[in-house]
């Protein structure tokens, strides 16, 4: 490839290079081609839900591969489809604990501290579904129901001055509470 760039002395052989370049030659100047290196598509899988069931033996990994096939694009969760192979709310609470990290546990109003629990108005409690269940070493912990709403959770922290840790709890035992 010869030089682009240069002297201009008004001869005609140095505008060669820009016609071997409008002949097609697509050459990279050295160094160029580390720069962007096209890979061929590799097809990626997020772990879901989906996945959490199948590995708790609540659904089978073909079931898993029908739903993820019958559910519409940009659609949120698989929930209908999984109470119609028999699953729980339950259950796919627990899975969707898992599936982020948290613990699930059934709560009882002994369960509660009540220093905990004035921490938060009940009004606030009931329309979001959180709960603060006890102080531990200076962390609030909090029930939700929704373990993927970190906006909660954050409007917790900033409402309570306090750090969250959050557990997954059924809604009915949230409002039971």
């Amino acid at each position: 490839m010869r030089r682009l760039f240069g002297k201009k002395s008004g001869r005609a052989e140095d505008y060669t290079a820009v016609l071997d370049l409008e002949a097609g030659q697509t050459e990279l100047a050295p160094g160029m081609c580390n720069l962007y290196c096209p890979q061929a598509a590799v097809k990626t899988h997020v772990r879901d839900l989906l996945d959490v069931l199948s590995e708790q033996n609540k659904i089978s990994s073909e079931q898993a591969q029908q739903i993820r096939s019958e559910q519409p694009k940009g659609s949120a969760e698989p929930d209908k489809q999984l109470q119609k192979l028999g699953l729980t709310p339950q259950d796919i609470l627990q899975a969707h604990a898992s599936l982020y990290g948290f613990q699930f546990r059934h709560i009882k109003a002994q369960d509660v501290d009540r220093q905990a629990f004035d921490k938060l108005e009940l009004s606030y409690i009931r329309t979001n579904l959180v709960l603060p269940i006890e102080i531990r070493d200076g962390v609030l912990i909090v029930g939700t129901n929704d373990p993927a709403d970190v906006f909660r959770i954050d409007d917790v922290k900033r409402r309570t001055n306090m750090h969250a840790e959050v557990v997954v709890c059924d809604s009915e035992d949230i409002l039971a509470v």
